[in-house]
């Protein structure tokens, strides 16, 4: 019997992501305006919950979905792998923490035609919450104070964009850049942007291609998840011997800033009033963006935006220093086995 040729490969990396793999396979199932020109694949990172299980049975009945186990339980081996099994024309990456619009592939595939320049495209996603403190940091994750300039995380934006959050990928560009680096437990999607970026491949975003994306409902996560992208984000400028953007910079430099300023005030004379300049026009900021969501959503939910803006800056800073300090001490820091098991995916 002849092979039915597909069009589309997604790609899923997933571990202990019980509570949400469901809404997502269901959401990439229930797709309108594709036919079933698609395969889903799933890397489960050895889940001690039931991920495994569940999309055992999805697989079971439908036979587009293929499971695998990731032994190495972070992202980029599994994706890797993943890559090399996938038989489609395009492969999409997607995630389990991320409920998919029921046209994302029909208008990918559509943007493809539209910007036939581009050979990776995607949409910027919208942040949405499970908790209070989610549904806060959503707020924070989709506004200039939160993320900066970071066109995938802007709901409404459609243009060229350094990255797609998640991406289509004609099968060319691994052809042309490679495959992901698996020595990045964290940011290998930013290092790979940089490759495709260095031989000149363009990437476009569109509100049309739309998803949903769960953040952290908590501020200990949130916290954990973005200091590992400060970490990780020295281990790019390491391999590539590049400076890191302004956005990157800010955080750590102003949060040196101000500890620089309270050390020097507290070893010299200078008025201890100084020290709180800072803090004092840093909070003042975030406390005026915090206004509209005051309107909108009560206090509660303002004085979550406000923790959760802090936390996003405040994480990645202290992780882009503790790399810095780390690779200044240990130049072998990221092969480190500990690390790679702690951030599994």
């Amino acid at each position: 019997m002849k092979k039915t040729k597909i069009k589309l490969s997604i790609l899923i990396i997933c571990r202990n992501e019980e509570k949400y793999i469901s809404r997502c396979l269901d959401s990439l199932l229930n797709q309108k305006k594709i036919n079933n020109e698609y395969e889903i694949i799933v890397a489960d990172g050895m889940s001690d919950d039931n991920t495994y299980k569940i999309v055992d049975d999805y697989s079971e009945k439908y036979r587009n979905i293929i499971l695998f186990s990731n032994d190495k339980k972070i992202v980029p081996p599994g994706l890797n792998k993943a890559i090399k099994i996938s038989q489609g024309e395009i492969i999409v990456r997607c995630d389990a923490h991320t409920i998919y619009d029921e046209y994302f592939l029909a208008n990918g595939l559509k943007l493809f035609e539209e910007h036939p320049e581009c050979e990776c495209i995607g949409g910027p996603i919208t942040s949405i919450g499970d908790t209070p403190f989610g549904d806060a940091t959503a707020e924070a994750m989709s506004s200039i104070i939160g993320i900066g300039n970071a066109y995938h995380r802007k709901p409404d934006y459609e243009g060229y964009a350094e990255g797609a959050f998640w991406p289509f990928f004609k099968r060319t560009v691994f052809e042309k850049v490679g495959l992901f680096d698996e020595y990045f437990v964290r940011n290998q999607d930013d290092e790979f942007n940089y490759r495709m970026k260095q031989k000149g491949i363009k990437v476009y975003l569109s509100p049309k291609v739309k998803s949903y994306y769960h953040v952290r409902g908590n501020p200990q996560k949130l916290f954990s998840q973005y200091f590992q992208y400060g970490y990780w984000r020295i281990a790019t400028i390491r391999k590539h011997k590049k400076t890191a953007t302004l956005r990157h910079l800010i955080p750590a430099g102003f949060y040196l800033s101000m500890i620089a300023t309270a050390v020097i005030t507290f070893f010299t004379s200078l008025n201890p009033v100084a020290a709180l300049v800072l803090p004092a026009f840093y909070l003042s900021i975030i406390v005026g963006f915090s206004i509209p969501v005051l309107i909108k959503k009560g206090f509660l939910k303002a004085l979550y935006f406000i923790v959760a803006v802090i936390i996003l800056h405040s994480a990645y800073a202290f992780g882009f220093i503790k790399a810095a300090i780390d690779l200044l001490f240990k130049r072998n820091i990221f092969s480190q086995k500990y690390l790679r098991e702690f951030y599994a995916c």
